[in-house]
């Protein structure tokens, strides 16, 4: 498979439009001969069209110099990467499509299956369209006659396949003609906007819908997964919804608390909501990745369902205690399939550093070939696992219950409307002193939920906040070994929660919370270190084991199981004065979690 990063911009024209002189573009030089081909496309999608409604094509094109299977992805920046695959050796199925010329309609393959199968989580592929575009391209080129532009005038022909969800089951037809801007060259980028601007000043529309697909459908799909996701917090707090792209944004962007003036007001369930949700996004944006083996994706995805199972268990009053639950088991079963061969990939790169820093005379025997043979396998074997589980039907039901359960976080604010505000006012007092689900007079979690924010979380990040002080005090006091080791691990786990709770406040509280997450992070960091150094030593044990058994040296383990037990031991003592410098003293650090 190839993987290519689109950007495009399309534009609506009708057929008495006459493109304009693309030369006048500053930085064009020449434009290329015209060339005319014919492409056609059967797209695929489930009957529920999930990919459309998702911003996600899939296509067997035949025509032009990249005919094949095409796979569209939203991406963060507002365009799409495209996975090609080429067409199939065997003669697949002819399907019969009536006007529009013929195309070859043949079973997804299995790997473009693979990556949408976090969107449609079980649900079969058909073919929904067929479309046949008659296309006329030039390239806009630089003094060099480096290709930076693409344009295209597409004639488009479409036809529905009677797919009962399009048009209650009716075939439709429909024509139309679009110009395409692409880039070719990432330094034609910087011409998008000047062509642009030159289309609609000839005429050009900006084109409504991403995707041929999208208008030959003629219908509304609906918005995306994540941006239904994203509309309760919106819903919830009065602000404005984001792009509508379904991608992700940064978590300190939340949305549920933009401004000043909606910051007393919003909700505890829409802030807690909107954070889940973009974190929900991040977990499924980063699925395919993982099936790709792109680097840093299985850490991206272990990431997402950390923070989610993280803000479970700090805002546990917020929801429902059942399925609460079960969310937080599955996401712990992730992060723990998932982590298997990250740890055993990041303890493979960290010792192959600490044998490439050791005088040549001071490796004895097989120590890398061991090294790499050991954890190299367990990273094979760890991925296999781990794409077992993401393939699984009970994963896929996972994700469908993480969805309806992050939704159903603030949602019966939208219903109660203006009453909630009353009934926050009411009660927010009651929240602040109780912050239990079960404790009687109105605090459960929809009433809690719907209390403001400022008043309500606070109070239980003041919980995670006490819960780290606690944990590195008995660390710092614990006698040398397992029982320090262990406790030093819990510090690191309390101190990633507390930061990701701050990470949620802030666009709430503001700087504070800001700052408070900073410096939990970096306590956290700092005991991590010092985990991996635990982790390291475990190995390096086993290997050393292993090498006894098979006749060979361990004195290189030896070496450097001491090495770690010295970085270990400095790691504690600048933990110690990071946390008497940044956690202890500051005098308002932690005033706002009085509010």
């Amino acid at each position: 498979m190839t993987v290519t990063h689109e950007v495009e911009h399309a534009f609506a024209v009708d057929e008495t439009f006459r493109l304009p002189a693309f030369d006048a573009v500053e930085g064009v030089a020449s434009v290329g001969a015209p060339q005319e081909r014919e492409l056609h496309a059967v797209y695929y999608d489930t009957d529920d069209l999930r990919l459309a409604r998702n911003q996600m094509t899939l296509r067997r094109r035949e025509g032009g110099d990249d005919a094949g299977w095409h796979l569209k992805l939203p991406t963060a920046d507002g365009a799409r990467d495209e996975i090609g695959r080429p067409l199939d050796t065997p003669s697949p199925v002819e399907v019969s499509v009536g006007g529009v010329a013929p195309a070859d309609v043949s079973r997804v393959p299995d790997d473009l299956s693979d990556l949408v199968a976090v969107w449609v989580r079980g649900a079969p592929l058909r073919p929904v369209a067929q479309i046949s575009t008659t296309r006329r391209t030039w390239r806009l080129r630089d003094a060099a006659g480096h290709d930076l532009l693409e344009v295209a005038d597409d004639h488009v022909r479409a036809r529905t396949m009677g797919h009962p969800t399009v048009a209650g089951g009716r075939v439709v037809v429909s024509r139309w003609r679009e110009i395409e801007v692409e880039v070719i060259d990432p330094a034609g980028e910087r011409l998008l906007a000047t062509t642009d601007d030159l289309l609609r000043d000839a005429g050009a529309r900006t084109a409504v819908g991403s995707s041929k697909l999208r208008r030959a459908l003629a219908v509304d799909v609906g918005p995306s997964d994540l941006d239904r996701l994203v509309a309760v917090a919106v819903t919830s707090t009065g602000t404005a919804a984001g792009t509508g792209t379904g991608t992700v944004t940064d978590a300190g962007s939340s949305g549920a608390a933009r401004g000043k003036a909606g910051r007393a007001e919003v909700s505890a369930g829409a802030v807690v909501h909107d954070y889940l949700a973009r974190h929900a996004a991040a977990l499924l944006a980063a699925d395919p990745a993982v099936r790709m083996g792109a680097p840093e994706s299985v850490h991206d995805l272990r990431v997402a369902a950390r923070r989610l199972r993280s803000t479970i268990q700090t805002f546990r009053p917020l929801f429902d205690r059942e399925q609460a639950a079960r969310i937080e088991a599955g996401l712990r079963e992730i992060g723990e399939v998932l982590g298997r061969p990250r740890d055993a990939e990041v303890q493979y790169a960290r010792l192959r550093r600490a044998l490439d820093a050791q005088p040549t005379e001071q490796v004895l025997g097989p120590v890398v070939a061991r090294v790499q043979e050991t954890l190299l396998g367990e990273v094979l074997r760890g991925r296999t696992e781990a794409l077992d589980l993401l393939r699984s039907d009970r994963y896929f039901a996972f994700v469908d219950e993480l969805l309806t359960f992050v939704a159903g976080v603030g949602a019966d604010q939208v219903a109660a409307g203006s009453d909630a505000d009353a009934d926050a006012g009411a009660g927010a007092g009651r929240a602040g002193e109780t912050g239990g689900a079960g404790s009687g007079g109105g605090t459960g979690p929809a009433a809690l939920a719907r209390r403001p924010a400022r008043r309500v979380l606070p109070r239980m990040v003041r919980r995670a906040d006490r819960r780290l002080t606690r944990r590195v005090r008995i660390a710092r006091s614990a006698p040398p070994g397992v029982e320090r080791d262990v406790a030093y691990h819990r510090a690191r786990k309390s101190a990633k929660r507390l930061r990701y709770a701050c990470e949620l406040m802030t666009p709430l509280v503001g700087r504070d919370a800001g700052r408070l997450a900073k410096r939990a992070r970096r306590v956290q960091e700092q005991l991590g270190a010092h985990q991996d150094t635990v982790i390291a030593v475990e190995r390096l044990r086993a290997l050393a084991v292993a090498s006894n058994l098979a006749g060979e040296s361990s004195f290189t383990y030896g070496l450097l199981t001491g090495q770690e037990h010295t970085r270990a031991a400095e790691l504690r003592r600048e933990m110690a004065r990071t946390w008497k410098k940044k956690m202890s003293r500051p005098p308002g650090l932690r005033r706002w979690l009085r509010s």
